[in-house]
């Protein structure tokens, strides 16, 4: 613990790396176009750790790493523009010890589908394919042509882009994921809609302008008026037939010798009953009603 040790040559590409205590598996594409995978294991506590190099293949240009229910394989470019399989089958439905000729880069998805682009530029696709295309292939079969780069890749979806710079998608369409304005789904490529100008644009011109005002405490500041919600009109509505069911408390009545001003004798408190509960009912039905009046 707390030494480094270099395990392999300078990387150009990490395809794959799994790290935790007893062990590390990384499947590595190096600066010497080396496509290898490095293990490292751990030989007992106290007793260090051991580390494996196993070189898949050499003059690697691109390749592809899947590690599903303990198959490890994947597929690999060279320099001469061949495309080959190494390890275990990993796209279940897809051909067998596949070797294919005049490839540029490849990209693989999971276990369902492998796309590679040619050096012609046509785009193939092969595997568990019947989200994307509609149908599944065991060989590979072109979907596209004049393609330079491949985008996001998915289980039902996936987006390249043009040499022209357009970007183009197919599959799953349900959502209008694909962005072609529509919710239709797609098993052809369709080219997605992009704002002509960007977002980060639009959100500036929309914006308003700052006044330029050096000191924007001293800086006259418009009047604002506040405006009743509903909800305080209502309680308005409410505390004024409150206000004007309770009892009138006396005003203070100044004594004519003094002036000093005297308590008023309170009025005796009504044992008429029925009158109480009159007045009660009386106010709650004004309550209601006006709350029933803010409703509509």
């Amino acid at each position: 613990k707390g030494e480094s040790k270099q395990i392999a040559d300078p990387i150009a590409h990490i395809l794959y790396a799994k790290l935790n205590d007893d062990e590390a598996n990384v499947c590595v594409i190096t600066a010497n176009q080396s496509l290898e995978i490095i293990e490292r294991k751990s030989k007992g506590w106290g007793k260090g750790f051991e580390i494996k190099r196993k070189q898949i293949a050499s003059n690697v240009v691109a390749a592809t790493f899947c590690n599903k229910d303990y198959k490890t394989g994947g597929y690999y470019v060279t320099t001469d523009g061949v495309l080959r399989q190494w390890g275990e089958k990993t796209i279940y439905k897809g051909q067998d010890n596949l070797v294919v000729s005049n490839v540029a880069s490849v990209t693989q998805f999971r276990d369902d589908y492998l796309l590679f682009i040619k050096r012609d530029g046509t785009l193939w696709i092969m595997g568990d394919t019947d989200y994307v295309i509609g149908r599944d292939c065991e060989s590979p079969v072109q979907i596209a042509s004049d393609v330079d780069f491949i985008g996001a890749v998915g289980y039902r979806n996936l987006y390249f882009i043009k040499k022209d710079g357009a970007l183009w998608g197919l599959g799953y369409n349900y959502h209008g994921q694909i962005g072609d304005g529509t919710t239709v789904n797609r098993t052809e490529p369709v080219q997605v809609k992009v704002p002509e100008t960007p977002l980060s644009v639009l959100q500036t011109s929309q914006a308003p302008p700052k006044p330029a005002i050096s000191d924007p405490i001293s800086a006259p500041q418009p009047e604002q008026t506040t405006q009743k919600k509903p909800a305080d009109e209502t309680t308005d509505k409410i505390s004024a037939i409150i206000e004007e069911n309770l009892p009138k408390i006396p005003e203070p009545v100044p004594n004519e010798n003094t002036g000093a001003t005297s308590k008023p004798t309170p009025k005796p408190k009504s044992d008429n009953r029925s009158e109480r509960i009159r007045r009660a009912v009386g106010t709650g039905l004004q309550i209601y009603k006006a709350a029933q009046g803010m409703k509509k």
